[in-house]
């Protein structure tokens, strides 16, 4: 379990104030189209733009895993046998654009993800019509019904699905204006709904400002989402992680998405913690897979030796304690972790 470094700078930008810009570093590019992202680097960029129905509160810790309403008026309505669920999107919503958000937008956008190569796929698939529209690509998916006059949408399921709520959740259903092209948005992102728009998008980097619709309708009518505190931001991509840590103690940038770099770990914490450097422990998990299917690891024998010989307190060291071991597929913090060691090393 990798803990989550924070390292900013109090000067320039926007100096810990509101307003100015924020200048920050990604280690590697991120997909900037919600419908085919799923990167980390991905979902953080896109955090505060696009908006699904429901979203994840907007919190740290255990906190942040409660599934809340978004676009949708309330959490959803669901039926008895648990295969319909009934929405209401917010009324008055608008794209950064100005364009008003229509309830058909969250039909036509969860098409739109059909017809791309995404695994957000996988997801979705117990909606009803939804494996008949991606072998044909026509037709719609009949699972899915819309009103633009009263803001309804019912989702209709093939079986019970428990985990429903917390995939409409996810940044695959992010709700897309129903003209956006089909193709990968990356280059020339979409209008957003939350509070910051991406304005820019290159290669090297890609820049937001305030979404002005926020302001006017989006963020009354959501008021339990924050509005953020900068009124710019510039990303640059620094794939050098060490780079990206001089940067901030120069002050060229406020923040790196990127986790410091294990051999500069200590010094960093020790020099900047409680005022530009805070750890956090994320609810996620880095593990390594083996062939089930092919030997030697077909044996199960040989699966538990190999998880006998990791030596959890070496990696520690390795990573100057910025990662944690789990000796367990669930991380603390998710519902069922226990605190026990399966496979001690031997």
């Amino acid at each position: 379990m990798l803990v989550a470094l924070m390292l900013s700078s109090c000067g320039g930008g926007s100096g810990g104030k509101e307003g100015g810009t924020l200048h920050g570093t990604y280690a590697t590019p991120a997909e900037l189209d919600p419908a085919v992202a799923y990167t980390a680097e991905a979902l953080t960029a896109m955090y505060n733009t696009y908006l699904p129905l429901l979203t994840y509160a907007h919190a740290n810790g255990d906190a942040g895993t409660e599934v809340v309403p978004a676009l949708a008026q309330s959490l959803p309505e669901i039926s008895k046998d648990g295969k319909t669920y009934t929405l209401t999107l917010r009324k008055g919503l608008k794209y950064s654009d100005g364009t008003p958000v229509k309830a058909s937008d969250f039909a036509a956008s969860m098409e739109r993800m059909f017809q791309l190569p995404t695994v957000g796929i996988q997801f979705y698939t117990d909606i009803v019509g939804a494996e008949k529209f991606l072998e044909t690509k026509r037709g719609g998916i009949s699972g899915i019904e819309t009103d633009d006059r009263t803001g309804r949408i019912v989702i209709r399921l093939t079986r019970p699905r428990g985990t429903f709520s917390n995939e409409l959740a996810l940044l695959y259903s992010a709700v897309l204006p129903g003209d956006t092209p089909v193709k990968n948005m990356t280059n020339d992102p979409p209008p957003a709904t939350g509070p910051y728009a991406i304005v820019k998008a290159e290669p090297s980097g890609w820049s937001y400002e305030r979404n002005p619709q926020w302001a006017k309708a989006n963020g009354r009518l959501m008021p339990d989402l924050p509005d953020g505190h900068v009124d710019k931001i510039d990303i640059a991509v620094v794939r050098n992680k060490a780079t990206s840590v001089n940067e901030v103690e120069r002050g060229t940038s406020e923040w790196m998405q990127s986790t410091v770099p294990a051999d500069l770990y200590n010094k960093v914490k020790d020099k900047f913690e409680g005022s530009q450097f805070r750890v956090e422990h994320p609810i996620n998990l880095y593990y390594f897979w083996m062939n089930t299917s092919q030997a030697p690891f077909d044996d199960p024998e040989v699966r538990q030796a190999v998880n006998y010989a990791v030596d959890s307190a070496a990696l520690e060291r390795i990573y100057s304690g910025s990662l944690v071991a789990a000796h367990q597929i669930l991380p603390e913090g998710m519902p069922g972790h226990q605190p026990f060691d399966l496979y001690p090393h031997d």
